[in-house]
């Protein structure tokens, strides 16, 4: 029993940030959005966008000098964000898709949480990075928005609904990178015991770096949590926006524009690395988001996913106990009179 409570009070922790932190912090960006738009909502959208910041002292960003335009905001401004939580800074930016990744869609949204908790920092290099002051760390996301799609500030903000659910998504995610800082174990763990932003070649000699970061432990949890929080959202099934995000992803490597040519890296990750990774995000869902649904609308994990009637066979039983027991609820507030007469 004692288990039971246990491992109920770490899934309500993690459910408050993934429910109410992304959920505060996409309003606030939103209100920060607004007033982008109500400064010129005629104007157009400039080509290097703008900057929103809470917290912090430096943008990791390119500065307003480099056509940005700042607008600071002070870190309690971001309420509803746990106060224990390592985030000492939060950044939202947009700018225009110069490349034609977006090709029809209007938005592309993407994060990352640096921690600096002394962590080891594994890059796409291979290079080691430590960071050095503990209980910090910073959140910053990106909207790339089509150019053909949206022209002028109002146009984004016509754009809002879309946009909604791709934030909660991704400031879920980030969010979550920040629980495991505070928990001790932002990163995939080698066997060394140092934390890599993917599985260290040494344990996958043989697989991609792209592939090794989807597969490490920290990313399969953020990755899952933060499409459960945008299939809530949206309603669309878990399995299916997981799907569209591999998709995506073929996406890139099938455009030469942005990564040359790569037909034998696109070949690979269709045959035999996206079902590695759809896998090991299905297992993890299993075990921790029972209640995520797949793309038939069934949960992928019935056993561990409470039923939606729960309540109304609760009420059912305890009526017909206390019609059993008691000759019904008349007769049991009654005896409770008595009751409390007789302690008088």
């Amino acid at each position: 029993m004692q288990q039971l409570f246990e491992n109920w009070r770490k899934y309500l922790i993690k459910e408050e940030i993934n429910v109410n932190a992304s959920k505060k912090s996409t309003q606030r960006f939103f209100l920060a959005l607004n007033v982008f738009v109500e400064k010129n909502p005629n104007g157009e959208l400039p080509d290097r966008g703008a900057i929103f910041k809470f917290g912090g002292k430096q943008s990791v960003f390119p500065k307003p000098v480099d056509g940005y335009k700042l607008y600071g905001f002070k870190r309690k401004d971001l309420f509803g964000l746990p106060e224990d939580l390592p985030v000492t800074s939060m950044e939202l930016v947009i700018r225009k898709d110069k490349r034609g990744q977006l090709k029809n869609k209007k938005f592309l949204v993407g994060g990352e949480y640096e921690p600096m908790h002394g962590f080891y920092h594994g890059g796409r290099s291979g290079d080691k990075k430590i960071f050095q002051k503990a209980g910090e760390g910073g959140v910053q996301v990106e909207i790339l928005y089509n150019p053909n799609l949206l022209k002028t500030r109002n146009d984004l903000r016509l754009g809002f609904n879309e946009l909604s659910p791709m934030l909660r998504k991704t400031f879920s995610h980030e969010l979550f990178h920040a629980y495991q800082a505070k928990k001790g174990g932002v990163g995939h763990k080698s066997k060394e015991g140092e934390f890599w932003a993917e599985v260290p070649i040494e344990e996958m000699p043989d697989v991609p770096s792209l592939v090794r970061y989807y597969l490490s432990d920290h990313e399969t949890e953020a990755f899952s949590r933060g499409f459960y929080r945008q299939s809530i959202i949206t309603k669309v099934p878990w399995e299916d926006i997981v799907n569209a995000y591999l998709d995506d992803i073929e996406e890139i490597l099938d455009d030469e524009k942005v990564l040359g040519n790569k037909k034998t890296e696109l070949q690979s990750f269709r045959t035999k690395y996206r079902a590695l990774i759809l896998k090991k995000w299905k297992n993890y869902a299993a075990g921790q988001l029972p209640c995520a649904t797949l793309s038939n609308k069934k949960v992928i994990n019935p056993s561990g996913c409470p039923d939606k009637n729960a309540g109304k066979n609760i009420k059912k039983i305890s009526s017909t106990l206390i019609s059993k027991s008691w000759g019904g609820a008349k007769n049991l507030l009654n005896k409770m009179k008595n009751f409390s007469k007789k302690g008088k």
